[in-house]
């Protein structure tokens, strides 16, 4: 008999326990889910108010970054070696592919590259002038 109530107690003990986890894995699920939904609004929110502010820039603000970006592409443009080519200008390299800046750096029947806007050519040189 003291066996059985024994087992009666711990059967209710058990199931309590069990409850108990139970109400609190609810709880814990509940704050876990409230807690995504702001954790998750509040950026989405960050986002769509920084966006709005976007498109809330005055005309001149925006023109005024259009007007620096430009003069930057021209400034970069100017700077290109590409452009430079465009203009009339070659780059020669000797039979190393190393750029040439100077005639002395040359001699009679060395081999040469010279880089122009629209193709290469291949030369030898015959002559040298140095300043």
């Amino acid at each position: 008999a003291e066996l059985i109530k024994f087992n009666e107690i711990l059967n209710r003990w058990q199931k309590n326990v069990i409850q108990q986890n139970r109400n609190r894995l609810v709880e814990l699920n509940s704050k876990l889910v409230m807690w995504s939904k702001t954790a998750l609004n509040t950026p989405r929110n960050n986002l769509a108010s920084a966006s709005m502010g976007i498109y809330s820039w005055p005309e001149p603000a925006t023109e005024k970054l259009k007007g620096r970006f430009g003069q930057a592409v021209t400034g970069l443009n100017a700077l290109s070696p590409l452009a430079s080519l465009g203009r009339g200008y070659s780059i020669l390299k000797d039979k190393n592919g190393v750029i040439v800046k100077d005639a002395a750096a040359l001699k009679k029947g060395d081999l040469v590259n010279v880089k122009l806007h629209k193709g290469q050519i291949a030369a030898e040189v015959k002559n040298i002038e140095s300043e």
